[in-house]
């Protein structure tokens, strides 16, 4: 897994979906699957009593699997090894990416669009207008809020 969020679902499917560097989590994947379907065709035919179509689908899954194992080596010989994943830290107003946490830190103490910049651009929030179709509401003396009411004369 390359995070903790990451699920086995998640990284199944990129892994079989995306054409570009593999890893050894496909071939691990694809060996598995070998082992498995030829597990169960040769349990299956000749360990258990089991019908015969059990044996057959170990060896459907044993020849998807030599063919996934085929794929990842025509994909290995095009794209390489996938580059394993470094972390980087980033600032949290303008993005800019930082090798250390402090350094990202002391960065964002002093951002341009950090929460202390003079101009509201990604610091200071600052609403600007009236939403649309939304009228002006009013307190009255008595606590209850009441809207602006203007007569229409066409």
């Amino acid at each position: 897994f390359e995070t903790a969020q990451d699920s086995w679902l998640d990284v199944l499917a990129a892994m079989l979906i995306v054409c570009g560097p593999v890893s050894r989590k496909h071939f691990i994947l694809s060996l598995l699957a070998i082992s498995f379907g030829a597990f169960v065709a040769v349990s299956g035919r000749y360990l258990l009593e089991v019908p015969r179509w059990i044996s057959l689908l170990g060896v459907i899954i044993a020849i998807a699997g030599t063919m996934q194992v085929l794929l990842f080596l025509c994909q290995l010989q095009v794209y390489g090894w996938r580059a394993e994943k470094v972390t980087v830290f980033a600032c949290n107003f303008c993005g800019m990416q930082y090798s250390t946490f402090e350094e990202a830190s002391s960065h964002e103490n002093t951002c341009a669009y950090g929460p202390g910049a003079n101009v509201p651009i990604g610091g200071a929030v600052s609403v600007v207008g009236m939403p649309v179709n939304q009228q002006p509401q009013y307190m009255s003396n008595q606590g209850q809020v009441v809207s602006q009411q203007v007569a229409y004369a066409p």
